[in-house]
């Protein structure tokens, strides 16, 4: 193999490193790479939670045990490259809220427990679906 046929072999993947292409198209690395973003900037919000409660008022505050829960399931969501959220927010009583929002649905994932989490699909303005996950520990 000449140089010139090396070179065009490599895979440019704007900071992915190659091993996690498979022979994935660019448009989709791109794609991956965008998402993964996201998720660490998600991450780092919620650790950002966890070591600044103060930053909210006493009734906002997440609780600690579930931003460790959220913050498991934002890692393992990551990891399986599920699509990064359109919001995360603290959403009463000490819990953490996921939202992914479309034109015409609205996803909301609420960790309620340390191992449970609530999830509510919209379509539209109606409930779609709506239980339970089991988040493990």
């Amino acid at each position: 193999m000449n140089v010139a046929e090396r070179e065009s072999s490599i895979v440019r993947t704007a900071g992915v490193p190659y091993a996690t292409t498979r022979g994935t198209p660019p448009q989709s690395l791109a794609t991956q790479y965008r998402e993964r973003h996201v998720w660490l900037e998600v991450i780092d919000a919620l650790k950002d939670w966890w070591e600044n409660p103060d930053q909210f008022e006493p009734g906002d505050r997440p609780d600690p045990s579930l931003l460790s829960a959220a913050i498991r399931c934002a890692v393992n969501w990551m990891e399986s490259d599920a699509a990064a959220p359109t919001h995360v927010l603290p959403s009463g009583s000490g819990n953490v809220a996921f939202e992914w929002e479309s034109q015409s649905e609205l996803m909301i994932v609420e960790v309620v427990e340390s191992a449970k989490a609530r999830f509510t699909l919209f379509s539209g303005d109606q409930v779609a679906s709506k239980g339970w996950w089991d988040l493990g520990e």
